[in-house]
């Protein structure tokens, strides 16, 4: 479509803080795509605060400009390219609205595009750059012949049609200012730009290209003698205004080309077996083929069929690929050899006396051709479409990885705007765009030739994919230590900690252990007990536990002198089914636990070295599905089927945020386990296979991620959760294994 385009560009490589200029040119290798929209071309200047990062922001406008223009829907190529570049500033104003600096004294933008589809280009400019066409010999400045189609002062729009030896050039208004009418001149003539850079006070503003139209070529006498006569006085900057005006109403010429093409099919050249040169060039095979020529004119053809011969191109084996030349040559001679048979035995043939087995002979001879011809044939067959299956699958390959590419990067500005600022919305056109990408990478998953960028580009969909979710990823990495290994068939039940020392309660084999932060030192501090299900600690690093074993069923465990006691007046006809207890320092110190039999929040407050007997705190009718509780800021959390999943208790009655952030449908109903600390609500949600975390708001917690692992074997199992702010960390247990995760983790989404 567009081989007859050739382009050079040149941009400065200075660094200027608070200045950019830079290129941009596209051809798409996609037929269709590139007859409706062309080959791209723009020069972009941008120029803001010193402290503003412009490199990035021009990466993300140019790539917002491309992906923009080739997919925006269209009948007129004038038309969106248009509305692509207004949109770009919008797109720009946008990335600085949060910027405090740059959002008061703004962007300024300079952006000359142009698209080339077929014999017309087409200009959209916004700001000060420059386009100049030399044509024949004259330079004219076409800036002054674009109009502005709104009236609004955003765009200024032309077209106009090539010409061959058409050379334009789009600039910077810096270079325009640059270069004499001679060295324009000079520069375009030859259509280098090597010697263009020049040191200059402002060269860090330098940008351009040359774009040439079937450079060389001399106009068909045809173009010639079609041309008005009224307009050979006519500018060329006046042919660009009236064509201007065409555009503007849309001409189905200008903006609907035509796709044609000029290559026969392979079943054309089939049927034209005169396309084919004999290898040998005897009198005997030119009589027969003229033979075959005057009895193929005898045979009778539809009306259908019949071409007057003004009407066709001539057609040319050279034109073809690779493979299909070999087929075309193989099937003439195929198609040729059985009318030269016949041909040949009829001159073999005396009119009234055979002489002799010459007929047979000559009739084994051709057999044994045609034979090998026909495996031949065969063979040639098989191993073009074995190499056209690989090239068609190298070409496709090449063809979706640029899409990836485009895919990928969208992906990636997109995490870029999301970070400036965020919105549910945007990350859910975010996991949108990521189901694109993925669905181009099962095109080329299986293609060899690309596995390394494929798998690359997996992995960077996969950070996206993470980012919109609010995913921080979970691996065998983070497994702290596995107390099965050291202890077969353990089953934790729960997790607290110290200052010194994280502790496990483990329901299967009735033990508590101790570990180091550092998943070091497991050892076993309490044995026989009967189903240990919850454990907390007090300011003194005393273990206060759960079990069955007994009629008092809350138990001490002090790891300074290695002695268990047990709490009078715990017995299940106290207090009930037992959700969880914790240990809060109020008071001088209370256990709170939760009592799922009469639905109560109920405590044990200390006196002297003992605790007495259970109070309740409050009532709620919910309590019957209590699973864990924390107190923190004289407020009393519960884990439990209330509201989305969290009750809070402040005096005396409800003050439970609301849970939101989350995707529509999802609760904490589910959670087996609790913890908040100064800053965060976490959340064990086995069902979900996840760590959920919100931040501790005081009428909205808002969702601010989760952990959350790609094997399927983990986290599957979860029961409780606790964080150590001070070390960065949150530890949890699923199964007989400490996970350790990166608490600071939560910061990077």
């Amino acid at each position: 479509m567009n081989e007859s385009v050739s382009r050079k560009f040149y941009f400065s490589k200075d660094i200027q803080k608070g200045f950019l200029a830079t290129v941009y040119n596209y051809k798409p290798r996609n037929e269709n795509i590139l007859a409706r929209k062309g080959e791209v071309f723009a020069v972009l200047r941008l120029k803001s605060d010193p402290d503003f990062d412009l490199i990035t922001a021009g990466g993300i406008l140019l790539d917002y400009f491309h992906e923009t223009y080739f997919e925006i829907q269209e009948s007129s190529t004038l038309l969106a390219l248009e509305k692509t570049v207004i949109s770009s500033s919008k797109h720009l104003a946008k990335l600085i609205d949060n910027d405090n600096k740059v959002g008061k004294t703004g962007i300024e933008m300079d952006l000359i595009a142009m698209s080339i589809v077929d014999n017309v280009a087409y200009f959209v400019n916004a700001g000060s750059s420059a386009v100049k066409v030399l044509r024949e010999g004259e330079l004219v400045d076409i800036k002054s012949a674009l109009k502005d189609p709104s009236g609004e002062g955003m765009v200024e729009v032309a077209s106009m049609e090539l010409m061959p030896d058409d050379r334009i050039l789009i600039s910077t208004e810096a270079v325009s200012k640059l270069l004499k009418k001679d060295e324009t001149e000079k520069l375009l003539n030859e259509f280098e730009v090597d010697d263009f850079p020049k040191k200059e006070k402002n060269s860090y503003e330098h940008a351009l290209m040359i774009v040439g139209y079937k450079l060389g070529e001399k106009m068909e006498e045809k173009l010639l003698n079609t041309v008005d006569p009224e307009e050979d006085d006519k500018t060329l900057g006046e042919l660009i205004a009236s064509e201007n005006e065409e555009v503007l109403v849309e001409s189905e010429f200008l903006d609907e080309p035509v796709v044609t093409s000029d290559v026969p099919s392979a079943m054309e050249d089939a049927d034209n077996p005169n396309l084919d040169e004999p290898l040998v060039e005897t009198d005997e095979i030119k009589t027969e083929e003229m033979e075959i020529q005057e009895n193929t004119e005898d045979i009778e053809k539809s009306p259908e069929d019949v071409v007057k011969e003004d009407d066709r191109k001539p057609l040319t084996i050279k034109e073809e690929k690779t493979y299909k030349v070999l087929l075309t040559k193989l099937t003439n001679k195929l198609k040729l050899l059985p009318k030269r048979v016949k041909s040949s035995m009829n001159k073999s043939q005396p009119e009234l006396v055979p002489s002799g087995n010459k007929p047979k002979q000559k009739v084994i001879i051709i057999v044994l051709v045609l034979f090998l011809l026909s495996g031949a044939l065969y063979i040639g067959v098989r191993q073009a479409i074995k190499n056209n299956t690989e090239k068609v699958q190298t070409e496709e390959a090449q063809v979706s990885l640029e899409v990836l590419t485009q895919k990928v990067e969208t992906l990636e500005n997109l995490v870029a705007e999301i970070k400036l600022n965020d919105s549910t919305e945007k990350r859910q056109q975010g996991i949108n765009e990521v189901a694109l990408a993925r669905a181009e990478i099962d095109k080329v998953k299986d293609f060899e030739q690309v596995k390394t960028e494929v798998e690359a580009f997996s992995a960077r969909v996969q950070v996206a994919e993470d980012y919109f979710n609010r995913i921080v990823p979970v691996s065998e990495d983070n497994k702290l230590v596995d107390v099965a290994s050291f202890f077969p068939d353990a089953s934790l039940s729960d997790v607290a900690f110290s200052s010194t020392k994280i502790f496990l309660s483990d329901s299967g084999l009735g033990k508590i252990y101790s570990v180091n932060f550092d998943g070091t030192d497991l050892q076993e501090i309490v044995s026989d007990l009967t189903n240990p299900t919850s454990l907390t600690v007090d300011t003194q690093g005393k273990v206060f536990f759960l079990d069955d074993s007994s009629e008092n069923r809350i138990g001490i465990f002090d790891p300074t002198t290695k002695t268990t006691k047990r709490l009078a007046g715990t017995s299940t006809s106290r207090i009930g089914e037992v959700g969880s207890i914790e240990f809060a320092e109020i008071s001088g110190g209370r256990v709170y636990l939760v009592n799922k039999t009469d639905k109560k929040v109920m405590y044990l407050e200390k006196s002297g070295d003992n605790y007495g007997l259970p109070a309740s705190r409050f009532e709620l009718a919910g309590l019957a599905t209590g699973k864990d509780i924390y107190i923190i800021d004289n407020k009393i959390y519960v884990l439990a089927e209330i509201n989305q999943g969290l009750y809070r208790f402040l005096n005396g009655q409800d003050d439970s945020p609301e849970l939101i952030g989350l995707p529509e449908g999802e609760d904490m109903n589910k959670s087996t386990g609790m913890f908040v600390d100064g800053t965060n609500i976490y959340f064990t949600d086995p069902e979900n296979k996840r760590v959920a975390v919100f931040d501790k708001g005081v009428q909205t917690a808002k969702f601010k991620g989760q952990y959350k692992s790609r094997d399927g074997e983990m986290f599957g199992e979860l029961l409780d959760v606790v964080s150590v702010v001070a070390q960065g960390k949150i530890y949890t247990i699923d199964k007989s294994v400490l996970y350790e995760l990166d608490l600071t983790g939560l910061n990077k989404l």
